[in-house]
């Protein structure tokens, strides 16, 4: 049974004590009991077209180690995209005003840019463990975010990284409550990582941490 489960996303530890992540029934981690399943990297549009990771290159939108500066930005058809494990990176406003909905950021990817899903449909992203800082205003301005899972291998999350996400209550973090308090957020009362949110629940894995709305 999972730890904690919110929507379509579950938290389990397996008997050796493996975090791992479920997601819409795909599994991720590296528990005994736990296996990946493979993906086709690519971009699925609203009118269901397909297009395939080496077609986002032939684009100039994507390299095979990167997701380029506003490679999809202003994009009112993209719906979903699954990232490759050999990205490392993605740029500045990749996904900037699109009605991307949803996304799972691999491991691979160790910071997320200046806002890189910004003013976007997104409803819930899942950062797999990897990820260490959350670049300025990555997710601002995303009025339909409800929910957000953050690995423990964040270290920083910068001024605005959230703000004026107005329905995001919930968080669920792969750490302790100690290791979440060690996190570098940018607190400051006009700049602050939430400002403009609501009361959010952070999830960790030994209990709840309250943040007052800001």
């Amino acid at each position: 049974l999972p730890i904690y489960a919110a929507g379509e996303t579950k938290w389990y530890v397996d008997s050796e004590g493996v975090l791992s992540l479920e997601v819409a029934g795909v599994k991720y981690g590296s528990g005994s009991n736990n296996e990946k399943e493979e993906l086709v990297p690519g971009a699925t549009y609203s009118d269901g077209t397909f297009k395939s990771w080496d077609e986002l290159i032939n684009e100039g939108r994507v390299t095979e180690t990167s997701i380029n500066m506003s490679a999809f930005n202003g994009s009112r058809t993209l719906t979903s995209i699954t990232i490759p494990d050999s990205v490392t990176s993605i740029g500045d406003l990749a996904f900037y005003y699109s009605t991307l909905t949803s996304v799972i950021i691999p491991g691979s990817v160790t910071s997320i840019g200046q806002s890189v899903f910004a003013d976007s449909e997104i409803t819930s992203i899942t950062i797999l463990d990897g990820m260490k800082n959350i670049d300025e205003y990555a997710f601002e301005m995303c009025y339909k975010l409800t929910s957000v899972s953050i690995p423990n291998s964040v270290t920083s999350i910068s001024k605005y990284a959230f703000s004026t996400c107005k329905l995001l209550t919930l968080i669920n973090y792969s750490g302790t409550i100690n290791e979440w308090n060690d996190i570098e957020l940018c607190t400051d009362k006009y700049f602050g990582w939430n400002r403009g949110c609501p009361e959010i629940t952070v999830h960790c894995t030994d209990g709840d941490i309250i943040i007052p709305a800001n």
